[in-house]
């Protein structure tokens, strides 16, 4: 960015926190109304943040990745807060001690929550506080009189003199607080004594930058011995050497904590846990051990990934997946009526939404998940998966959102191909039949109720109309497709409860065999 634009920039943020706060006194004074003048002045701090971006943007080396690395931050209230607070810690326009570098560690998610409770009426039905009554005229006056000492700091003039290496020193620290993996360290015990001891925040940084070349350095000569390792015999102690966390998503089914203390309970491989306090998302630990070489890790925890998302699907009959999928047409931010200054909705007219139902997830539902998963490891060839890769392919096809193209009728696809060669593969198929009269054995020992058996049945029967050749109602929806994948899901779970159980009498007779020799 040009040197001008930059200062140009830097002023009207400034210039835009002294109006704010301005209107953050009047509100308060005239008004009496606490919780917009506290909103009011966190806006100001978000600019003062934003003058910092455009003062790194003027860094010569990097712009390119420090403009894109600020673009993606522009939007984001939290992180805007966190440079305003930070910023004069790290330059040393604030008395440096541990315990102010640990206060700011949490006061730009304090006031962004706070300032979210004052201006937003809470969607908790239990929650029957207003917006007014969330932040008291105290805390209004305490918050303006903060924001206005930060602002006192903060001169078009400091940036401008302000070097390139200072500059450089900010934008690493911000890029290392978004390291997944150096990020803990740079607010551990060690790492805050070494700031206490050094005494000052642009040695500490130097410091910190050494201590990053040498975490990268170490995490290169890891892996580069990972590489060269060589599994191990089968006369050398098997250990667990990996643990691959992935997060899934579901729209479907409410998380309860009971169910995944059964399963955790019945399932080495994989550990799960609740994600915070979310409902619809769900952590799943994969624990692998040392005979897995690193160039194997990838596509191994994948594919177990893969059959846990296909044991969860068919074992609840909801939707699981790496993502959470969106159907609602909106692709755009907003549309507005610029004659009547009104912001409107607008849809494809025929765009049909999945009517997932929220269920609770629950034990039986594990149960059938952990007989799925058996089920499919159990699988002997490429032809027995076949019909469980397009199964997946249906999955992510839910998950598209896609408004230019009929996501359902793919979808239906999938899941037809996906069923039909599942009933080739596992001895349910008649060419001379339809769809329905091969179902009729599965039907038959099913054990749901009757309304959902006869369910089963019309999605049969429908899915034959919509692929036979004379075909008048083609039409397909996204509800059709989630039907069809219900159907999937209950076909399978049948197969596999069979497989399990030849599985099981064939282990009982082995057993018996070995005590009869014995």
């Amino acid at each position: 960015m040009d040197p001008k634009i930059s200062r140009t920039k830097i002023e009207q943020c400034l210039s835009h926190a002294d109006d704010l706060l301005s209107s953050a006194k009047t509100i308060l004074t005239t008004n009496n109304l606490p919780n917009i003048a506290y909103h009011l002045a966190t806006l100001a701090l978000e600019e003062i943040g934003k003058a910092g971006f455009f003062a790194v943007y003027g860094i010569p080396e990097g712009r390119e990745d420090a403009q894109e690395y600020f673009e993606k931050r522009f939007e984001d209230h939290y992180q805007k807060l966190h440079w305003a607070i930070w910023t004069p810690i790290i330059t040393g326009r604030e008395p440096i001690t541990e315990k102010n570098f640990k206060d700011a560690q949490l006061m730009a998610r304090v006031f962004h929550e706070k300032r979210q409770r004052g201006i937003y009426v809470n969607a908790d039905l239990s929650d029957q506080s207003a917006p007014r009554d969330a932040i008291s005229e105290k805390e209004a006056e305490r918050h303006i009189e903060l924001v206005e000492a930060r602002r006192a700091l903060e001169t078009v003039r400091d940036w401008e003199g302000a070097s390139e290496t200072e500059l450089e020193r900010l934008r690493f620290f911000y890029s290392v607080l978004d390291h997944q993996y150096f990020r803990p360290f740079l607010f551990s015990a060690a790492s805050l004594a070494k700031l206490s001891d050094l005494g000052d925040v642009p040695a500490w940084i130097d410091w910190l930058k050494e201590e990053f070349e040498r975490f990268k350095a170490e995490n290169l000569a890891l892996a580069k011995a990972e590489m060269n390792r060589i599994a191990p015999g089968e006369d050398e102690k098997v250990r667990k050497k990996w643990q691959v966390r992935i997060k899934l998503y579901t729209p479907s089914l409410i998380i309860r904590k009971k169910p995944i203390r059964w399963w955790n309970e019945h399932n080495r491989l994989f550990k799960l846990s609740m994600v915070g306090n979310r409902k619809d998302q769900i952590y799943a630990d994969i624990s692998l051990p040392n005979s897995i070489l690193i160039s194997n890790l990838y596509h191994r925890s994948f594919d177990l990934g893969q059959l846990l998302i296909l044991s969860l699907n068919i074992g609840t009959r909801g939707y699981f997946w790496w993502t959470m999928p969106k159907h609602d047409g909106m692709f755009y931010e907003k549309v507005t009526d610029v004659e009547k200054d009104a912001n409107v909705v607008i849809r494809i007219p025929e765009i049909s939404v999945i009517p997932w139902k929220h269920e609770h997830l629950n034990k039986g539902m594990m149960q059938n998940a952990a007989v799925c998963f058996g089920g499919l490891t159990f699988l002997d060839n490429d032809t027995e998966r076949a019909p469980f890769y397009k199964y997946l392919e249906g999955l992510a096809t839910l998950s598209a959102v896609a408004p230019s193209f009929r996501v359902e009728e793919t979808a239906v696809s999938d899941f037809y191909k996906s069923l039909t060669e599942g009933m080739r593969t596992f001895g349910d198929w008649n060419s001379e039949k339809s769809i329905s009269e091969n179902l009729e054995s599965f039907f038959s020992a099913s054990t749901g109720n009757e309304e959902f058996k006869k369910f089963l049945r019309e999605v049969a029967e429908r899915t034959e109309k919509q692929f036979s050749d004379g075909a008048e109602d083609k039409k397909i929806t996204a509800e059709h497709a989630a039907g069809l994948k219900v159907l999937c899901d209950s076909y399978f779970m049948h197969v596999f409860r069979k497989r399990m159980d030849e599985v099981f009498k064939k282990r009982e007779k082995a057993g018996e065999s070995s005590s009869k020799s014995e």
